[in-house]
């Protein structure tokens, strides 16, 4: 995915691969985040996780709200969404 994306934003031309490489790397950390979670039993720490995930996507949709921000903010939504439900107990 992440080499994908790079290859893709280097194809269009103008930008350097070094300038690209940060963000790209910072998207791919926010969506690993986020699947990591889904994976921890401990609701408690699956939930610090998702916030993380949360944190990263709203900072990455701010930054780039001109062009694929919009994405990056509905996927925030979704990680402070799936949190708010990791803090609720899990029915026995």
């Amino acid at each position: 995915m992440l080499a994908a994306y790079l290859a893709l934003i280097v194809a269009q031309g103008g930008v350097a691969l070094i300038d690209v490489l940060p963000w790209a790397v910072l998207m791919l950390i926010a969506a690993l985040a986020a699947l990591a979670a889904a994976q921890f039993e401990d609701r408690r720490i699956a939930r610090k996780i998702m916030v993380a995930a949360a944190g990263l996507f709203t900072l990455l949709g701010v930054v780039s709200i001109f062009s694929i921000g919009i994405g990056f903010l509905v996927a925030a939504v979704l990680a402070v969404l799936a949190a708010i439900r990791l803090s609720g107990t899990r029915p026995e």
